[in-house]
């Protein structure tokens, strides 16, 4: 299991068909923030510390379509919120019991 202290700044990242991805901009708890040095649409991309199979010298190698960006993230729950109760079960709202939504808890 690779931890996030082995990764390190200006690192390449690649997935396991050598296929480049991005240089290592920052890690940060479990993400690995990517430079946005070849990446057209100017957003920050990152990979999951969990999609790093291994580091090969100075190249962190990840599972194959594994990049993403923040904004992507950040869309995909607004969307999940929006389609169904399930959505706001999983990703709450504030309130914490107040009857404005949240968990309920507290």
């Amino acid at each position: 299991m690779v931890t996030a202290q082995e990764i390190k700044p200006e690192m390449k990242v690649v997935d396991t068909q050598g296929k480049h991805i991005g240089t290592v901009d920052h890690i940060e708890d479990d993400i690995v923030g990517l430079t946005r040095e070849g990446f057209a649409d100017d957003l920050h991309h990152f990979v999951s510390l969990a999609v790093v199979m291994k580091i090969d010298g100075t190249r962190v190698v990840v599972e194959p379509g594994q990049a993403t960006t923040i904004e992507a993230v950040a869309g995909a729950i607004r969307y999940a919120r929006r389609q169904s109760p399930v959505g706001e079960a999983l990703f709450g709202t504030s309130g914490h019991g107040t009857g404005d939504g949240g968990s309920g808890i507290g």
